[in-house]
């Protein structure tokens, strides 16, 4: 599981001003709050002194959060102010281990965390098309599946599954022989890993027919890890010689993937385009029913995922995976988090201040 990265624990609206959130990211319990005066904070969601959940605490008037057992209070950085078994005798402070703080950040409406070691190297990555004027956004999720995050990533980079796994919709049987063009970062730069498909004179399934407008056509589609925890997928399509004459319609996604612990993840998708599309006489935001259009898709991924996870945690006695040629995409994403996790693996100093 790779600590190290910027995960989404949700939208700035689900985050009301002097609320106490518990969340779960990589293992990880936080206590997540918004001030008064609109920033976020994350702490390690553990009283230092007896564990007990600081999320069942209060907030008080200074801006400190108190523990609900022993009243150990904490600040923004997660240092102990104040114990009242001291009796004011605060001289001792210095000496108490304070709780972790972890970077959190809002960014184009979306609510990031970094449970990793120390300071990020940089900020989360840049969603441009969440707040791009004249853009519609389509929000889905979270879906939280018992699933580990790392069988998410290697279903979105395999796109061999649209058959048979999403067959009637978005994927067809010839799906599966379009060639798949991969690449990945040189330098650990994002995105990682890309998958990109182009079908031209294609006949498409009856999903995409809707979105781009004609039964056969054109159309290209990006997945890009651009890191662990986000996807950024663009699908642009319509007839025939659309694609190069700039006439074509298509929207961008954007998946999360949170890992909750071991076994169970977080997933979001928004869907942005600044494009419509006509459905029984009225024009609709098409990002509006590409997402509506998907939520099958996900039940659909949903359920192989946990299923997948289901054999997984039988263990491999006994059983050798096969992998063929069009694998080569998750093969490659399996080395690339193994070489982020190998480097990560420290747990983050907690020193009082």
């Amino acid at each position: 599981m790779v600590r190290s990265c910027w995960y989404v624990i949700g939208l700035g609206g689900d985050f009301a001003p002097e609320t106490l959130h518990e969340t779960m990211v990589a293992g990880r319990v936080l206590v997540v709050w918004r001030d008064r005066a609109g920033g976020l904070h994350a702490l390690d969601g553990r009283c230092a002194h007896k564990r007990f959940p600081l999320a069942k605490g209060r907030l008080l008037e200074d801006g400190t959060l108190e523990c609900a057992y022993h009243g150990f209070r904490y600040d923004p950085e997660g240092r102990c102010v104040a114990v009242p078994a001291l009796a004011g005798r605060h001289e001792h402070l210095e000496r108490l281990r304070c709780v972790a703080r972890f970077p959190v950040v809002e960014q184009t409406g979306v609510v990031w965390v970094w449970p990793g070691v120390g300071e990020p190297p940089s900020g989360p990555p840049s969603t441009p098309e969440l707040e791009e004027p004249g853009w519609q956004v389509a929000v889905r999720g979270p879906w939280r599946l018992r699933a580990d995050a790392q069988l998410l990533i290697e279903n979105l980079l395999d796109l061999t599954h649209f058959y048979p796994l999403h067959a009637g919709n978005i994927g067809t049987f010839a799906d599966a022989s379009v060639p798949v063009e991969v690449s990945r970062s040189s330098d650990g730069s994002p995105p990682l890993l890309t998958c990109t498909r182009r079908r031209r004179a294609f006949h498409f399934g009856p999903t995409k027919a809707r979105w781009f407008g004609c039964d056969v056509g054109d159309n290209d589609a990006t997945h890009a890890m651009v890191t662990p925890g986000m996807f950024r997928v663009e699908e642009r399509g319509g007839p025939v010689g659309s694609l190069e004459a700039g006439l074509a319609r298509g929207f961008v996604l954007y998946q999360f993937i949170t890992p909750v612990r071991a076994g169970e993840l977080a997933w979001w998708r928004l869907v942005c385009s600044p494009e419509t599309l006509e459905v029984e006489g009225e024009q609709r935001p098409l990002a509006e029913v590409v997402a509506e259009d998907c939520e099958v898709v996900v039940a659909q991924d949903a359920w192989a995922l946990e299923e997948q996870q289901r054999m997984v945690d039988l263990g491999d006695e006994g059983f050798r995976e096969v992998q063929v040629r069009t694998d080569a995409p998750v093969v490659m994403a399996r080395r690339l988090l193994a070489d982020l996790e190998g480097s990560v693996d420290a747990e983050p100093a907690a020193v009082a201040q």
